[in-house]
């Protein structure tokens, strides 16, 4: 049987592979930011409990709104859990319906089409 420690370490660095230097800073740095904010807070570092998150959610989308912060948190706070084989807050439907809500604040709304009319389609049929 193959020694453990080099089955361990062979399977860490595919896991260190499976994502983008880049992707690793930003979780890492928003993991960061929840640290900060909990320790501030007196909230339980990990795993976040889902009424601390909320709190942690309003407050980061009232100074940096946008759905990319949103999906950073989300995916930073999964990957974390997932390290220390702890279920995800993101798994709670009210965090959930949340966030679902907070990324509807920031969708543009969509602009009605104007219909094609016989005048257009003539006018493409003359192009060619």
């Amino acid at each position: 049987m193959a020694n453990r420690a080099l089955v361990k370490a062979a399977a860490d660095k595919y896991i260190k592979k499976s994502v983008a230097v880049g992707t690793m800073k930003a979780y890492k740095k928003e993991w960061r930011n929840w640290l900060n904010f909990a320790r501030e807070r007196g909230y339980r570092l990990a795993p976040p409990r889902p009424l601390d998150l909320e709190d942690y959610l309003v407050s980061s989308v009232a100074t940096r709104a946008s759905v990319a912060v949103l999906e950073t948190i989300s995916a930073s706070v999964n990957w974390h859990c997932a390290e220390v084989g702890a279920p995800s807050p993101f798994d709670d439907r009210r965090i959930t319906l949340m966030v679902r809500g907070m990324k509807s604040d920031f969708r543009r709304p969509v602009q009605p089409m104007l219909p094609f009319t016989k005048s257009h389609i003539r006018a493409f049929m003359d192009l060619g």
